[in-house]
């Protein structure tokens, strides 16, 4: 259990740091568009920014209950359709058996009326993990790590900044099998699903201080088959 805490809060740290050097300075390798920019001085006047010191406060905590879902993490620019913002909504409860994410994503733009538009998807634990059962036995027909679409962030304060999102999107179905296995898993496959492979393969070599050595190595070895299925 502490590896994975250890590995989730190095990930964190790292997304924290482009975090601050692309949004914040505008600076670095991971400089927004111009277009992106533009979107985010808009809805970074209302959804305020985790930063390190709320994440590194709520580790510290015994209960490990990492909810920030009033608050998001603006993710590093997209290195391909360029004017959207990527901004992270997560909660993690972290306990010795099972553990329980949910990561909500939201990729925002401005439309030709400079109106706020944008899609979402939400990346979540077992359906029985998360104590949200759907049938008799306790098991729900999403019992397994996946993703689905979103229509917005959710009951949160987030919610007062209107994102026009098309009403007729499905958010049941479908939900597509994640090869997670942990929370820490869950959001290395976040970070493919946006980036790519190469990108994401420059992350962890980049920006994870000490990848090979730290805890986050078992986890990255553990989803290599399928990233890096070439190399096998």
């Amino acid at each position: 259990m502490t590896e994975n805490i250890n590995a989730l809060q190095n990930i964190l740290a790292s997304l924290f740091k482009i975090q601050s050097s692309a949004w914040f300075a505008e600076e670095g390798s991971w400089k927004p568009s111009r277009e992106a920019l533009e979107t985010y001085k808009i809805i970074s006047a209302t959804w305020e920014p985790i930063d390190l010191k709320n994440v590194r406060h709520k580790f510290n905590d015994s209960d490990l209950n990492l909810d920030f879902s009033n608050r998001v993490l603006y993710l590093p620019p997209l290195k391909q359709d360029t004017q959207f913002v990527p901004v992270l909504s997560l909660y993690c409860q972290l306990n010795e058996t099972q553990s329980i994410a949910k990561f909500r994503v939201m990729l925002i733009c401005l439309d030709e009326d400079k109106n706020l538009c944008g899609i979402g998807f939400r990346m979540e634990t077992p359906e029985s993990i998360n104590q949200n059962p759907s049938t008799a036995d306790g098991k729900g027909i999403h019992d397994f790590h996946h993703v689905q679409l979103i229509r917005r962030f959710g009951k949160t304060k987030l919610d007062k900044l209107p994102i026009d999102c098309p009403c007729w999107l499905p958010q049941s179905q479908p939900s597509f099998p994640l090869p997670a296995k942990c929370p820490a898993t869950l959001l290395f496959c976040l970070i493919v699903t946006l980036y790519g492979k190469k990108c994401y393969n420059e992350f962890f070599s980049t920006y994870v201080q000490d990848y090979k050595r730290s805890a986050v190595k078992k986890y990255y070895k553990k989803l290599k088959p399928w990233i890096n299925w070439h190399e096998q």
